[in-house]
């Protein structure tokens, strides 16, 4: 019921949705072994991956507007952490590559 009152909930509930059919839209894109080459579905699951990370960071944002300054923090925490640690990843990405293709010579 409080959903109807707060668009933000309706937003956050209508992303969570939208998260969890995406999700699993993701079995039907499975990621190759690295070292392989690049396939459709790689790309599709990279693209996927794509979406699904910005579903999670919006639905983050709007549920952090419908709730109290704490949740709000909370939420900015939640948010920066994901994305410093998504460009550690990222940073780390073509060092996996090298790696493997070095161990599969």
């Amino acid at each position: 019921m409080e959903a109807f009152r707060k668009r933000p909930l309706r937003t956050t509930g209508i992303l969570l949705v939208a998260y969890g059919v995406a999700s699993q839209a993701g079995s039907f894109f499975p990621m190759h072994l690295r070292g392989a080459t690049a396939s459709l579905t790689d790309t599709m699951h990279v693209l996927l991956t794509i979406v699904l990370v910005l579903l999670i960071l919006l639905f983050i944002g709007f549920g952090a507007t419908a709730a109290g300054r704490c949740f709000r923090l909370y939420s900015i925490g939640t948010i920066l952490t994901l994305l410093v640690f998504g460009a550690l990843a990222g940073i780390q990405g073509p060092r996996i590559r090298t790696s493997s293709a070095a161990k599969a010579t």
